[in-house]
């Protein structure tokens, strides 16, 4: 593979080769592998600001990683945007800069050198996966100003990750399974290993269904931790119930190679729902049901959360769909997380929302999504609100041409959040957010070997804080507090993706995308959506054109 990169004034060329190796071992088994990979011409993901505590968790899109990975996915362990991501360390290098030192180069993506995977199942209903990965040490450069010397910092060791995933299916539609997920970092850096021991039982009449999860996670210089996982359902008939368990203790952690937004819970859920088995008057189905759940901390036993919700769900004849659903909690919400410092917590009060949705006929040349959100907090002073619309009208012009455009619209007002920790002080602000997305694409096929496709995304958010700010009591009140700080944001991420691709012999491909790209962020919260605009226009674009060659070699039909 061959690029060449522009921004701004500056070009730049790479050029790369791989070796990808698919061998069907026996009808079962199937062992896939890729040597020195080059994932450039993947579909760029849809980053957003992330306000939030939370990791935001992206969709895995590289081929080698979505396909014959079922067995892998048991447990909910594999998190494989772990490999070839962002480097631990990636977020520490200022704070490791010496006097006179700045940086010049941080490595946003970590470099994967190869990766096989192995997976199959008996005829006996044995499933066996083994995959395994190895990623490059990367470095930051940092420079000396003083004596121009330049020294590596260490952001990521060389890692190994590894998956075995072990299954039976037994008595018909049930499965009993073990996995194991290891990561092992060169020098000091920290190890990791879970295990978990999956069931998924269902009586013999197909009625009833139990699942259950237990995993153990142990990293290295931390105390083991613990999780596991319960559930109940009656699956048969109109109606339909179930109960499930789910507890982390505080040092079960998976993000090594998983991805877990939070731990030290234990959360009571139960759900109730109706579905018709035959059409009814104009509706071929109808869904209707309710749930609830509580939340506590694991240690110590302290209530956290809770929510209830009610919905309905209707298909037409016509195929049709609509629906609403009601979604509430009672009190306050005890939000250990926003404050991001361990031990403290913010008194929330709840939110309540309403869900409506409408969908025509997707079988038509044209087709309509829709929907909206409501929230607010309606026993509050200043409550917070949110209104969230997405708009997804699609037309197939024919068999080979389809477009589908995308735009969701999302308005905050008077949100208590973090905004900074000065030794030991947790300050809040009040902001109000407006977020636009705007994306398309676009699908011709010029016949049954050749095709075109256009992706393009235009995201834009921005965050306003009004002078009001606020300290986090230790009971997690918020005071009126003096306190000063621009925490504004406006932030735009533009990307276009071209591609032509030609399969022109079986399984070989040749494959030409024209791509482009803008990130903009600064606090210009003032703006509208028309100004805003006009703002990026004038930021230079990075252009990054790529050719892809992919030649399939037969070895049966070359072996002597």
């Amino acid at each position: 593979q061959g690029s060449l990169n522009r921004y701004d004034t500056e070009t730049s060329r790479q050029g790369t080769a791989g070796m990808d190796i698919k061998y069907g071992i026996s009808e079962s088994f199937t062992l896939d592998a890729t040597l020195i990979p080059d994932f450039g011409q993947t579909e760029f993901d849809d980053i957003v600001l992330n306000l939030g505590p939370f990791e935001q968790q992206y969709e895995e899109k590289r081929a080698f990683f979505t396909e014959g990975t079922e067995l892998f996915e048991k447990g909910d362990l594999f998190y494989s945007r772990r490999i070839g991501g962002e480097p631990m360390l990636y977020d520490a290098v200022n704070d490791n800069l010496n006097p006179h030192e700045v940086l010049i180069h941080n490595p946003e993506k970590t470099k994967m050198l190869n990766a096989i995977k192995l997976s199959g199942r008996t005829q006996k209903g044995l499933g066996i996966g083994v995959f395994n990965a190895f990623t490059a040490r990367t470095d930051a450069r940092i420079k000396d100003t003083i004596s121009q010397t330049i020294r590596n910092f260490e952001t990521q060791p060389f890692t190994n990750y590894n998956v075995l995933a072990v299954d039976r299916v037994f008595q018909g539609n049930s499965s009993i399974g073990i996995v194991n997920t290891n990561v092992y970092r060169k020098d000091n850096f920290a190890k990791a290993n879970l295990t978990s021991v999956v069931l998924d039982y269902t009586t013999k009449d197909n009625k009833y269904e139990i699942q259950s999860d237990v995993s153990m996670s142990r990293i290295t210089n931390r105390e083991p931790g613990f999780k596991s996982y319960i559930s109940l359902e009656e699956v048969a008939g109109s109606h339909q119930y179930g109960f499930c368990i789910d507890m982390n203790d505080a040092h079960y952690d998976k993000n090594d190679l998983g991805y877990q937004e939070y731990n030290n819970f234990v959360t009571y859920e139960a759900n109730y729902s109706y579905r018709t088995l035959k059409p009814v008057g104009l509706f071929n189905t109808v869904n209707l049901g309710a749930w609830g759940n509580i939340e506590y901390r694991y240690k110590p036993y302290l209530y956290s959360d809770n929510g209830m919700g009610i919905y309905a769900g209707f298909h037409t004849k016509k195929n049709r769909a609509f629906g609403m659903n009601l979604n509430t909690s009672f009190g306050y919400k005890y939000d250990f997380y926003e404050p991001k410092t361990e031990g403290r917590f913010f008194k929330k009060k709840q939110m309540q929302y309403v869900n409506s949705y409408y969908r025509t006929n997707y079988a038509k040349p044209f087709a309509l999504f829709f929907s909206v959100i409501y929230g607010k907090q309606w026993h509050s002073t200043h409550p917070e609100s949110s209104v969230f619309f997405t708009l997804k009208p699609r037309y197939r012009f024919n068999e080979r041409f389809q477009i589908v455009y995308a735009l969701s619209e999302e308005k905050v007002f008077n949100k208590k959040a973090y905004v900074s920790n000065i030794q030991g002080d947790i300050f809040f602000g009040n902001r109000d957010e407006i977020q636009w997305v705007n994306s398309l694409q676009g699908k011709y096929h010029i016949d049954n070997k050749s095709a075109l496709t256009l992706t393009c995304r235009h995201y834009w958010k921005r965050a306003k804080y009004d002078s009001q700010f606020y300290y986090l009591e230790s009971n997690g009140q918020l005071s009126f507090v003096n306190h000063t700080g621009n925490y504004d944001k406006n932030v735009n991420f533009w990307n276009l993706d071209f591609n032509y691709s030609w399969e022109f012999a079986p399984g070989s491909q040749l494959i030409a995308q024209y791509r482009n790209a803008l990130v903009s962020i600064n606090d210009n919260s003032h703006l509208n959506f028309t100004e805003n605009l006009s703002g990026i226009s004038q930021e230079p674009l990075s252009h990054t054109f790529s050719l892809r060659l992919i030649y399939y070699i037969d070895y049966n039909k070359i072996k002597f």
